[in-house]
């Protein structure tokens, strides 16, 4: 009698298998991808510890025989609600935006103003060059914070994408050479013109590229991850008109992004802050804009500010940037093409 009932559970788990619906194959990026299967297997933890209280219950209760008849009918009700459900809707869902309001009323107003900004196409054999104001930290780990008076530093980055050379820094009259000894591929850690200008020119696939590269143990939460390489990528990159506009949008789709109405880069030019803190370590990276002008002016950092007297956080660093321009060798500036290495 046991067989028979096993054969007729089998074959009506079989018909059932059989009525489903073949499944609509869809296309997801790795970081959608990653996302999802993270809610997948907390759901599915969820659904079967459910379940092995449900059928522990029903055992000790009645017996064997009702907790395979509760089997088949669970089956049943997922074909029934397989069968009935709407066609898949292969559009992506779009990414709330979870900035503040104030944030993103400002970030708005810069993706506006970034479609009217012209910029310069970079060759793979040429540099990005950029001139600053820096402010660097003179104090001593574990104590005081001592902030030194605005320096200048020079950097030229390489755009080709296989070359272990990726610039020079010139800073404190002295030239340093960035060089790994291999190659370092372009992407969010070394922000090429060629790699930014391939970036998809919609705000949910920038986050969804840029958090598919961050690496395994980084210590950072994908959100401050992703809001500090788009603050990189805007500062020390060229970047296209029509993606200037995506990456802005792409910091209103960040939890935590906050604006600060008034602040100053390293040489002291007023304007507002877009910030975010970092959940782990409680730093602030805060970069800082005028109205109308979709480039940074400069970065500034702060440190919690548990061991300041006031309490508040501190100034740790800082920058302005003055000077952003292509050249096709390093050492040469844009505004005296003849120049060289010191």
């Amino acid at each position: 009698m046991s067989n028979n009932r096993d054969a007729h559970d089998l074959a009506l788990i079989t018909e059932l298998h059989e009525l489903a619906p073949t499944p609509t194959p869809r296309s997801l990026t790795l970081g959608r991808r990653t996302r999802l299967e993270r809610s997948h297997h907390a759901h599915i933890t969820q659904v079967e510890r459910s379940t092995v209280m449900r059928t522990r219950r029903l055992a000790a209760s009645f017996g064997p025989a009702l907790t395979v008849a509760a089997c088949v009918i669970a089956v049943a009700s997922l074909a029934g609600l397989a069968l009935t459900a709407p066609p898949p809707n292969n559009a992506s869902p779009s990414l709330p935006v979870r900035a503040d309001a104030a944030a993103v009323s400002a970030l708005d107003a810069l993706t506006v103003a970034a479609s009217n900004v012209h910029t310069p196409a970079v060759a793979d054999d040429q540099f990005v060059y950029v001139r600053s104001a820096v402010i660097t930290n003179e104090g001593t780990l574990g104590g005081r914070l001592d902030v030194s008076r605005p320096h200048e530093r020079e950097v030229w980055l390489s755009q080709s994408s296989r070359s272990s050379n990726s610039g020079l820094i010139r800073e404190w009259g002295q030239d340093w050479p960035i060089s790994s000894g291999y190659v370092v591929p372009a992407g969010p850690d070394r922000p090429t013109y060629q790699w930014i200008a391939s970036l998809p020119a919609d705000p949910d696939r920038i986050l969804d590229e840029l958090g598919s590269r961050q690496q395994v143990g980084s210590g950072q939460s994908v959100d401050q991850y992703t809001f500090e390489r788009i603050g990189d990528v805007m500062s020390e990159g060229m970047v296209p008109p029509e993606l200037a506009g995506a990456l802005l949008q792409s910091l209103t789709k960040i939890a935590g992004v906050e604006r600060v109405d008034r602040t100053q880069d390293a040489m002291g030019r007023p304007g507002f802050g877009i910030a975010r803190t970092d959940e782990r370590t409680g730093f602030v990276t805060e970069l800082v804009f005028q109205p109308g002008s979709p480039s940074p002016l400069g970065t500034r950092w702060y440190a919690p500010g548990a061991s300041s007297d006031s309490g508040s956080d501190v100034l740790f660093g800082a920058t302005a940037v003055i000077t952003r321009g292509v050249v096709d060798a390093l050492g040469v500036r844009p505004d005296r093409p003849g120049s060289a290495p010191a």
